[in-house]
């Protein structure tokens, strides 16, 4: 009865310490260290056609969760205005309109609204389908 009573004890102090960690994990399991877009605050301006050459202009607002500056690297994904020929390619990587780089960097724990051209070769296609900014991927080069 005794050695009964001491698995029971024994078996319920496992449980216990295993409940325990599963909700400290589940708890913790939030990324504080992601770049997101933020969709309510980014959306597609405008796009042109100059020398075959197609510019879509966008703003888009990133949020760092992190405590460090990232350095990214933004892409879009745009599949819909390919198959219509505006562009010849589907993904297509970000330039900052104000610094001519691809590169943009973002401060610890911020909010920012950038400035975003896409630029590739022209399809042949003179419009899109719609206004919608298209999904928008972060490659975060420093960690």
């Amino acid at each position: 009865m005794y050695r009964l009573k001491k698995l029971i004890t024994v078996v319920g102090m496992i449980i216990f310490v295993l409940v325990v960690i599963s909700c400290s994990r589940k708890t913790s399991k939030v990324d504080s260290t992601e770049v997101l877009v933020v969709e309510s605050q980014s959306h597609f301006n405008k796009f042109e056609i100059i020398d075959q050459k197609v510019y879509i202009h966008t703003i888009i607002t990133l949020q760092n969760n992190s405590n460090e500056t990232k350095e990214i690297l933004i892409k879009g994904n745009f599949a819909k205005d390919k198959e219509i020929y505006l562009v010849e390619e589907e993904i297509l990587q970000g330039i900052n309109k104000e610094t001519s780089e691809e590169i943009f960097i973002i401060e610890k724990s911020s909010t920012k609204e950038y400035n975003v051209v896409f630029v590739r070769e022209w399809g042949g296609g003179e419009q899109r389908n719609d206004r919608l900014l298209p999904p928008i991927y972060i490659e975060i080069l420093s960690k």
